[in-house]
């Protein structure tokens, strides 16, 4: 039975999706895998967008609030030579920093390194930017980076995509991409939890702001299809 947006060719290899319908309680990850999801820290539903009833999670960096699922429950989600995309809509407010999704053990972490980062973050206090980090052989962490063009209190639709050795940044359907690294094969990151809001179990920096609908596909989107995704969602967000 179709769920609506199982129709769109858009969401073709899906692996993650947190449509963010409940309001309450865990979150349902819609995708085909259905990983399990647990609140942690308690991050708060709150109601949202242009119509103030969507459905959005508020995290507090302070309260170290964080969705999370085990590493045996996410596999899937150990990128390594395949292509994958990673797309979130993203209020900021106290600070322009913060984990959308995380599977990684970085480099310069203790243990055995490896995985893939989204992420915001601002240098100087100014703008911020949207930041892909993956972590190969040596070990050592890869990053591309956007131009720094994020503002607080904005909703903004984040997304990057990663094919063959190019990792790309996008915000509100444009590729913005400015600082970019050269991803090669990514390490495994097998053991790692997959944790959304917050920087694995290595380290305590968490996100500070509401999100919306965080996604994941095991192919590269292409650019008309980020476009796509933006326009057909803004109006939801007053964007």
């Amino acid at each position: 039975m179709s769920r609506g947006f199982d129709s769109l060719d858009v969401y073709r290899d899906l692996a993650f999706c947190l449509p963010m319908r409940e309001g309450s309680g865990n979150p349902n990850d819609h995708a085909k895998p259905h990983h399990p999801m647990t609140l942690t820290g308690a991050p708060t539903w709150v109601q949202s967008g242009l119509s103030g009833k969507l459905n959005c999670l508020n995290f507090v960096w302070a309260n170290a609030d964080f969705i999370e699922s085990p590493a045996a429950d996410t596999a899937d989600l150990n990128f390594t030579t395949g292509d994958f995309s990673g797309a979130v809509w993203m209020k900021a407010t106290v600070d322009l920093w913060g984990y959308f999704m995380y599977r990684q053990t970085p480099a310069w972490e203790a243990g055995p390194n490896g995985g893939w980062a989204f992420q915001i973050m601002n240098i100087g206090g100014g703008p911020g930017q949207i930041l892909v980090e993956t972590t190969e052989a040596g070990p050592a962490t890869i990053e591309t980076r956007s131009r720094e063009v994020l503002e607080r209190n904005i909703w903004y639709f984040l997304a990057f995509t990663r094919s063959g050795t190019s990792v790309r940044t996008y915000i509100n359907g444009v590729d913005e991409t400015e600082t970019i690294g050269t991803h090669n094969t990514i390490l495994t990151c097998v053991n790692e939890d997959f944790t959304i809001g917050r920087y694995s179990s290595w380290g305590p920096d968490y996100t500070d702001g509401q999100m919306w609908f965080p996604r994941i596909w095991s192919r590269k989107l292409d650019p008309s299809e980020i476009k796509f995704l933006y326009n057909s969602e803004r109006i939801l967000l007053g964007v």
